[in-house]
């Protein structure tokens, strides 16, 4: 980043009160911008992008947002990656889909509750 640049931070919050103004394509380029200036690397940041794409009716790049996010994401991330995506399947009406993510969602947190009973 070039002295002037913002941070991405500033970046991210932008774009998310864009999103709250309905500014949906401030709030997808600042969303986009933000994910270039932290290296694709940020949950917050494709989380975000997608809940943009769902605003502005997208809910197919949404969800593949979220597939692409879910690979790289730790446990703790995914659950709120699989909550987000079951209701973009029912946006889709899709609920069979939305049904199995559920399950998914559920499997986690007893995987997770199982390594902590075991620690």
């Amino acid at each position: 980043m070039g002295k002037g640049d913002p941070e991405p931070d500033v970046v991210y919050n932008l774009s998310v009160e864009n999103a709250f103004q309905r500014n949906l394509q401030a709030a997808l380029d600042g969303a986009v911008e933000y994910s270039s200036m932290v290296g694709g690397v940020s949950t917050r940041g494709w989380k975000h992008l997608a809940a943009v794409l769902s605003a502005e009716k997208r809910l197919k790049d949404a969800e593949s947002i979220l597939d692409f996010t879910m690979e790289e994401a730790g446990d703790m991330e995914k659950l709120d990656l699989l909550k987000l995506k079951a209701v973009l399947q029912m946006a889709q009406e899709q609920p069979k889909q939305a049904l199995k993510t559920c399950s998914n969602f559920l499997a986690l947190i007893r995987a997770q509750e199982k390594s902590e009973q075991s620690k």
